[in-house]
């Protein structure tokens, strides 16, 4: 019993001298895990932005000073001038800086020049070395002048050569030999919209399929049709190419010595009548 008395007094006393050193305030003990939390991802994400500065923008391997083409791109097209507008805008560039800020600036540029460029794409496989795949987009037309050859993208024409391989499997348009000096075709569409020009194409390779040969005459926009069966086929492309190609239809279909007519005249006579030369 004397002990329990004596453990009593002793736990009385000791809490009496527990309040006389209690702090005058109350440590915010949350708030300073918060802060300490808060602190801790700051400085987390500061040495995650100097990581990703030191590995990407500040390394010196990634400062362009070659410049790759695919060979995808050099066989379908591979004028100079594409290729050397392409390395003055990337040499001495930072690769993230070009792929993810300068790449479009870069393209419009190329575009205003080559304008059936559709997209660049870069990428990095080693030091210094920027890898660029350039990507085409789909030709309307390829021109032949005798022995020269231009596509026709839009209202855009440029030469190609006999190596490049873009777009050889579109419809072949021929000019005549006597403007076989001319060293641009600039010209081709002064006088007739290249939008009607298209419209027409369509109609008349809807008609007759891929497998005919096409001579255009500019200015007076007249043309001839070499189709399969060995005939000749006049079009106006000032007049209703379709009511034209009906006509045409209409011949096939019941003129009785359709197989005789070498040569048809659609575009010389009113809309009810045409002019044939037969065999």
């Amino acid at each position: 019993m004397i002990n329990i008395v004596k453990q009593k007094k002793f736990r009385k006393k000791y809490r009496r001298s527990m309040r006389r050193f209690r702090l005058p305030f109350k440590i915010p003990i949350k708030s300073i895990l918060k802060f300490i939390w808060i602190f801790s991802l700051v400085f987390v994400f500061i040495y995650f932005v100097i990581y990703l500065f030191r590995s990407t923008l500040f390394k010196p391997d990634y400062y362009i000073y070659n410049v790759n083409y695919s060979s995808v791109s050099i066989e379908k097209f591979d004028d100079p001038a594409l290729y050397k507008i392409i390395k003055t805008q990337t040499k001495g560039e930072n690769y993230y800086i070009l792929k993810f800020f300068k790449k479009s600036d870069i393209l419009d540029l190329v575009r205003q020049r080559f304008p059936m460029v559709s997209d660049i794409e870069f990428s990095f496989s080693s030091k210094n070395t920027l890898d660029v795949d350039v990507i085409f987009d789909d030709l309307n037309f390829r021109v032949i002048i005798h022995d020269k050859v231009w596509g026709l993208y839009k209202w855009y024409t440029f030469l190609l050569y006999s190596w490049n391989s873009l777009w050889r499997d579109v419809v072949q348009i021929e000019l005549p030999w006597y403007l076989s000096g001319l060293d641009n075709l600039k010209w081709l569409f002064f006088d007739y919209s290249f939008n009607e020009f298209e419209m027409n194409m369509n109609s008349i390779i809807q008609f007759f399929g891929n497998d005919f040969r096409f001579v255009y005459f500019p200015w007076s926009a007249r043309a001839w049709v070499f189709n399969k069966n060995s005939k000749v086929v006049y079009l106006n492309f000032k007049k209703d190419i379709k009511q034209q190609l009906d006509m045409y239809d209409f011949l096939i279909k019941y003129a009785d010595d359709f197989s005789r007519f070498q040569e048809i005249d659609l575009w010389s006579l009113d809309w009810n009548m045409v002019i044939v030369r037969k065999k």
